[in-house]
């Protein structure tokens, strides 16, 4: 894929581009953390993205209160982690 852009609802992060806007109606590009190239756009929970890089990581980022990003953490985060 190498980049991702989101669009619609992006409170809580959900777009990923570092603002939490509550709305996105273009194509914005995903930040994605340096050197990383994404390789499949996984389907989120709600406001929650998440995206498998070409080593086999995944990042997710958007709405967390309840853990949807995989983290360990209840903190809704703008940008993929």
């Amino acid at each position: 894929i190498g980049n991702i852009y989101c669009w619609g609802y992006g409170q809580s992060g959900a777009i990923g581009d570092g603002t939490n806007e509550p709305v996105k109606n273009l194509p914005t590009k995903v930040i994605m953390p340096d050197a990383t190239v994404f390789s499949h756009l996984v389907p989120g929970m709600g406001s929650t993205a998440c995206a498998l890089d070409n080593k086999g990581l995944l990042y997710c980022w958007g709405y967390n209160s309840h853990g949807e990003g995989g983290n360990g953490s209840v903190s809704s985060t703008n940008r993929p982690t």
